[in-house]
C-alpha cells in the first residue's frame, strides 16, 4: 500500500460523489477538445488510465472511474477510444512506469509505437488523476472532497491539448 493511503472503504455517499466528479471531469474536457478541434471527426485516443494520488485506497473505484470516463467519452461522438487491453499491453511492451514519462519523447515515441503493432495511430494520449482532501471533525464526521484532473496530450509531439479539474465537495 502507498504511503498515506488507508485502508477504510468508501461508503455508497463516497462512491456516489466520485461518480458525480468523474463525471463532470470528462464531460469539462470533452467540451475543451470540441472547441479546439471541431466536431468534424473522431478522434483516436489511447486512455493511459487513472492515478490515485488521493490519501484513500480506490480499489473498485478506481475501475468504476475508468469505464465512466471512457464511456463519456465513447458516447460524445468525437472520440474513438483504443481497448483498454490494447493500452496496458503497449505499456508493458514500451516499458512505460509512469503517465509522466508521457512528456518525455524517448519513452512516448516507443509507447506510441507498441500501439501501432496493434495497427493504431492514436491521436490523443489521455490519463487522469484523483486527489482528496478530508477533514474530519470527529470519530464519525468526516468529509472528502474529491478532484480529478483529466489531462491530454498530442500523440506525436506531447503538446498538452486540454486539461481540466473537476472537484467534487464532500458533505
Amino acid at each position: 500500500m502507498l504511503a498515506g493511503c488507508s485502508n477504510e472503504r468508501r461508503t455508497g455517499a463516497d462512491q456516489k460523489q466520485l461518480r458525480h466528479t468523474t463525471g463532470g471531469a470528462a464531460q469539462e474536457i470533452i467540451s475543451v477538445v470540441e472547441r479546439k478541434t471541431g466536431p468534424d471527426g473522431k478522434f483516436l485516443v489511447a486512455f493511459v488510465g487513472v492515478e490515485n494520488r488521493s490519501q484513500w485506497t480506490m480499489g473498485a473505484s478506481m475501475e468504476m472511474s475508468y469505464q465512466e470516463i471512457d464511456t463519456e467519452f465513447v458516447n460524445s461522438g468525437l472520440f474513438r477510444m483504443i481497448s483498454r487491453r490494447q493500452v496496458e499491453q503497449a505499456k508493458r511492451t514500451s516499458g512505460l512506469q509512469s503517465v509522466d514519462q508521457l512528456f518525455l519523447p524517448e519513452f512516448r515515441k516507443p509507447y506510441v509505437e507498441s500501439l501501432g503493432t496493434f495497427g493504431l495511430s492514436p491521436d490523443y494520449l489521455m490519463w487522469g488523476v484523483f486527489t482528496s482532501l478530508d477533514d474530519q471533525t470527529g470519530a464519525r464526521n468526516r468529509s472528502s472532497d474529491y478532484q480529478l484532473t483529466l489531462e491530454i496530450i498530442d500523440a506525436l509531439t506531447g503538446e498538452i491539448v486540454a486539461k481540466s479539474s473537476f472537484e467534487s465537495k464532500g458533505q
